[in-house]
């Protein structure tokens, strides 16, 4: 029997809405628990269209506790809070998007990563910026040396 893996939605946009959630609702290891966004009337289409669970933001710590893994799709500048809490629960991440975009900022977060031993994936369709995202923390790293 193939172990289901509960996972949580964290942004609720049009990516999310045409291709994410489509996706993870046909893999036979994935449930989705809750999706949550902070503008309920799109949480709402989501639940609506997919038949998934909307979660308020009050009750998003203890939802965490859920799930095995949550799948971060919102920009850039509102994950940190988020990348933080989950850190802090020990619990796994996919980040559809860079999570950091200066070499430091990915240093420190892979090095909580390695203390923490979470698993993070990063996937981002914008191969280009990460080419140039690699060789800035090659320099730096360099730089250390």
């Amino acid at each position: 029997m193939l172990k289901k893996y509960k996972a949580g939605v964290i942004g609720s946009g049009a990516i999310v809405e045409l291709s994410h959630i489509p996706v993870l609702k046909k893999l036979e290891d994935i449930e989705i628990a809750w999706q949550y966004d902070k503008c309920a009337e799109r949480s709402a289409v989501i639940t609506k269209m997919f038949q998934v669970p909307a979660l308020k933001e009050e009750v998003l710590d203890s939802a965490i506790q859920q799930i095995d893994i949550c799948l971060l799709t919102i920009p850039y500048g509102a994950r940190k809070d988020f990348i933080e809490k989950w850190a802090s629960k020990n619990k796994s991440l996919y980040v559809e998007k860079p999570f950091a975009t200066k070499s430091n900022e990915h240093i420190n977060y892979c090095n909580y990563l390695l203390l923490k031993q979470q698993h993070w994936i990063n996937f981002a369709r914008k191969p280009r910026f990460f080419l140039i995202l690699s060789k800035s923390i090659l320099k730096d790293q360099k730089k250390k040396i």
